[in-house]
C-alpha cells in the first residue's frame, strides 16, 4: 500500500462533494497485511445546500457569490451544482450538471452560463454551451465535449458580435509535490478547438492553448536549529493561438487577453490585449506569457517561519498578428505566508510600460 496514495483517494472523495466527511484506513487485523482491506468512514453530504460566499480580490474587487448544489437532480440523478457571481468587472449565471463516474472513471457532463463582462475596451455580453465526458485520476485531468458561444461586445466601435460551434479537448497534467502549495515537481496543460463561426459566414477556426509550469530547488535555508527548506525558482509559461480567415467574426470568448494577480503582475486584470482600427483594447488572435520567480523561506529570531519573500519578473503579449507581440513586463518583490488552505501572496509589482505600481493580492494555488 502506499500512504500518499490512499490520502489522494481519501481528498478525491472529499472533493467529489457527495460527502462532508471522509476517512480511509487500512483494517491491520488480519493475517496478511498485503491483502488489508481498506475502511472508508464517511458522512453523506446534504441533499441539497446553499451557500454564500463574499470576497475581494485586486484584480475584480469586492465579490459576492451564491452557490446552489443539488446531489441528485429528480429524474435524472445527476450533480448539479449552480451558482451566481457578481464583481466589478463580471456578472456571471452558470450551472454544471455532472453524472457518476463508469467503472471507467469517465463522467458525462453539461454545463450552461450567461455572463457580463468587461472585455478591454467594451462590455461583452455572452453565453456558452458544453457538453461531453471528463476524467479525473491522481495526476491527470481529461476532458471532450463540443460547445456552443455567442458574443456580443457593446460600446463606441464594438466588433461584430459572433457565434461559433467546435469539438475540443483538454488534457491537464499536474506531477506536483502538493496540489494545494507545491515546492517542487511540474505541471503541463494543452487546450485544443476546432470549430466554425455561424454567421454570417462560416469560417473554420483551431484554437490551441498550452500551460507549463516547474518548480526548481534552488539551496536549501537552514534555521540556528537545523530546520530548514529550500528555496526555489518557480518558471511559468503559457502561449495561445487562435487560426482562421482574417475578417473572420469570432466570439470575443475565443480571443485572448492578459494581465493581473495570475499571469502579469504590474498590470490590471486582462488589460494586455489587440487593438481595434480604432486604438480600442480587444481581445488579440495570439498570447505569450512568461515568469520568473524566486522563492526563500524566512528565518527570524533563528527559527524558520512559515513566510518566505520573492522577486519576479512577469512578462505578457497579445497581438493579432505574430509579428506584432511586444512584451509588456513587470517586476517586484512580495511576501507569501504558508496557510493551510495553501500559500496567502501579496506582491508589489511595477509595470514598465504602464509606469505604476500595483499590489496583488492571491490566496492558494491552482494549475
Amino acid at each position: 500500500y502506499d500512504e500518499n496514495a490512499l490520502l489522494d483517494a481519501q481528498l478525491n472523495l472529499a472533493s467529489s462533494g457527495y460527502y462532508d466527511a471522509v476517512f480511509l484506513t487500512l483494517d491491520t487485523e488480519g493475517d496478511n497485511p498485503q491483502a488489508a482491506p481498506v475502511v472508508a468512514h464517511v458522512r453523506e453530504a446534504k441533499l441539497q445546500k446553499l451557500v454564500f460566499g463574499p470576497g475581494f480580490s485586486t484584480d475584480s474587487g469586492a465579490r459576492l457569490s451564491v452557490e446552489h448544489t443539488h446531489n441528485r437532480l429528480p429524474g435524472l440523478g445527476w450533480r448539479a451544482v449552480s451558482k451566481l457571481l457578481l464583481d466589478r468587472e463580471t456578472k456571471l449565471l452558470d450551472t454544471e450538471w455532472t453524472d457518476l463516474p463508469d467503472n471507467n472513471g469517465w463522467r458525462w457532463f453539461a454545463k450552461g452560463q450567461v455572463q457580463r463582462e468587461a472585455t478591454g475596451d467594451f462590455t461583452v455580453n455572452s453565453g456558452r454551451l458544453r457538453s461531453g465526458r471528463s476524467k479525473t485520476t491522481q495526476q491527470i485531468d481529461r476532458n471532450y465535449f463540443l460547445q456552443y458561444d455567442y458574443a456580443n461586445s457593446q460600446g463606441a466601435g464594438a466588433p461584430p458580435s459572433g457565434t461559433a460551434l467546435s469539438v475540443n479537448y483538454g488534457w491537464t497534467g499536474r506531477y506536483f509535490n502538493s496540489l494545494t502549495a507545491p515546492t517542487r515537481g511540474h505541471g503541463i496543460g494543452v487546450d485544443l478547438g476546432v470549430g466554425t463561426t455561424l454567421r454570417p459566414e462560416r469560417d473554420l477556426f483551431v484554437r490551441t492553448l498550452v500551460r507549463w509550469q516547474t518548480f526548481i530547488s534552488a539551496g536549501r535555508v537552514e534555521a540556528a536549529d537545523g530546520k530548514g527548506r529550500n528555496a526555489r525558482v518557480v518558471l511559468r509559461a503559457e502561449g495561445g493561438a487562435l487560426l482562421a480567415r482574417d475578417g473572420a467574426e469570432l466570439p470575443v470568448t475565443q480571443l485572448f487577453l492578459t494581465g493581473g494577480d495570475t499571469t502579469v503582475r504590474g498590470y490590471g486584470y486582462r488589460s494586455i490585449g489587440a487593438r481595434t482600427d480604432s486604438g480600442q483594447l480587444y481581445g488579440g488572435r495570439y498570447m505569450a506569457v512568461g515568469s520568473v520567480e524566486w522563492q526563500r523561506p524566512i528565518v527570524y529570531g533563528g527559527e524558520m517561519t512559515d513566510w518566505e519573500s520573492t522577486l519576479f519578473i512577469d512578462a505578457g503579449a497579445v497581438a493579432d498578428r505574430v509579428s506584432d507581440l511586444h512584451a509588456r513586463v513587470g517586476v517586484g518583490a512580495g511576501v507569501r505566508w504558508r496557510s493551510p488552505v495553501g500559500p496567502l501572496q501579496a506582491d508589489l509589482a511595477y509595470g514598465v510600460q504602464a509606469k505604476e505600481l500595483r499590489l496583488h493580492l492571491r490566496l492558494g494555488f491552482s494549475f
